[in-house]
């Protein structure tokens, strides 16, 4: 699993990344239309699970269930709730309205990231990925500042090509978001 911070640089080619994955995505027919791919061979899959490819923290074949959801979202979520320990107050309180403040903030503060699956086709296997998103609120006391994307990963899967009139399944590079942060907007104020 390949983690990378985001700079402000590349935050335009993620960003086009992203749109670009969208419109293949997009073109692909819903669960319910009768264009069919071929079915993936066995051989094609064993391939892919020895290579690790699957990681079924992000990935399904079938579409998941809503137990299987709320566990995943917990298992991701788990710990991301805890408050950072450079995160400190000194204000003069018992320590049960301390910890009641101190948790107040940073629930007003954080940025977690906000997982839901989404159906690629039958032009992709697997069929299903969980993909990321950050909140659109505010992340700062006083608001300003809000949660923006940080860090991504990048899931192989496999995707239906013709090329020359040659079909075949190819390897494909889905990005996820796997870190929000609070920012500021990049401002294009200039101070000459």
């Amino acid at each position: 699993m390949v983690t990378t911070a985001m700079k402000p640089d590349t935050k335009h080619f993620f960003n086009y990344y992203l749109k670009a994955v969208e419109a293949e995505v997009t073109s692909t027919p819903t669960p319910t239309t009768t264009t069919h791919f071929p079915d993936i061979d066995k051989e094609t899959i064993n391939e892919f699970l020895r290579k690790k490819h699957f990681d079924k923290d992000f990935m399904s074949v079938h579409e998941p269930s809503s137990a299987l959801k709320q566990q995943l979202t917990e298992r991701l979520e788990h710990g991301r709730n805890l408050i950072p320990k450079y995160v400190k107050l000194k204000l003069r309180l018992d320590k049960k309205t301390k910890n009641r403040v101190q948790n107040y903030l940073w629930s007003m503060t954080k940025c977690p990231v906000r997982y839901t699956w989404k159906y690629l086709g039958t032009k992709f296997w697997p069929r299903w990925i969980r993909e990321g998103q950050c909140p659109k609120k505010s992340c700062s006391i006083p608001p300003g500042m809000s949660c923006r994307p940080a860090e991504t990963v990048n899931k192989t899967i496999l995707m239906w090509r013709c090329e020359n009139l040659h079909c075949a399944w190819k390897h494909f590079t889905f990005p996820i978001l796997t870190k929000c942060t609070c920012s500021c907007k990049s401002s294009k104020l200039s101070l000459s």
